[in-house]
């Protein structure tokens, strides 16, 4: 595994999404590992006092200052869990629905449902650092999902809306090109 091709795929979900994720469904590159880092380092970005008081409960007591910052990442990343779990859910779907060739497992499903969720990382970091400057964007998925109704459902659509574009764009983008290689192939 070198750092250019984890880079390459992290970034590819941005720049080229279809090459990115098809190459990670049938090539079997990638692992869970990579996405997870930038998840607990968005995590981290997006609670900087928690952090803080993790770091320093480490220095006067480790087990205590782990026990804090495996709350703040267990508090931070369930969102992306479950959507990354939704997202592999729906592609197993899709992937039968198509009759896809091949039959990739549950566990490959999760690792591309995390890199499906990429985008909402970014906003995580991109929220973050709007707290910051002193502009807060209530509506953003820096902050931990909770409010009323209205509140709570804007902060998902925009948290979740991203990845689930780019998982609807990607599995009808995956039909149309399998259907065209069929019609070649018959010609």
């Amino acid at each position: 595994m070198s750092w250019s091709g984890v880079l390459e795929r992290l970034g590819g979900v941005f720049s080229r999404p279809r090459a990115t994720l098809t190459r990670l469904l049938e090539d079997g590159e990638g692992s869970l590992y990579e996405p997870l880092v930038v998840f607990a380092t968005a995590a981290v970005i997006a609670a900087p006092s928690q952090t803080g008081r993790a770091l320093l409960f480490l220095r006067v007591s480790p087990i205590e200052g782990l026990t804090v910052l495996l709350q703040l990442l267990s508090e931070r990343l369930w969102p992306v869990f479950a959507g990354a779990l939704c997202a592999a859910l729906l592609l197993r779907l899709v992937l039968m629905i198509q009759s896809h060739p091949s039959r990739p497992s549950l566990s490959r499903l999760i690792d591309l449902g995390f890199y499906l969720m990429l985008p909402h990382a970014v906003l995580v970091v991109v929220g973050a650092v709007f707290a910051h400057l002193g502009l807060e964007l209530w509506f953003m998925p820096h902050r931990l999902p909770k409010g009323g109704p209205i509140t709570m459902g804007t902060r998902l659509l925009v948290a979740y809306l991203p990845s689930l574009g780019l998982l609807s764009w990607w599995a009808l983008t995956i039909g149309r090109s399998r259907s065209e290689t069929r019609e070649l192939a018959d010609d």
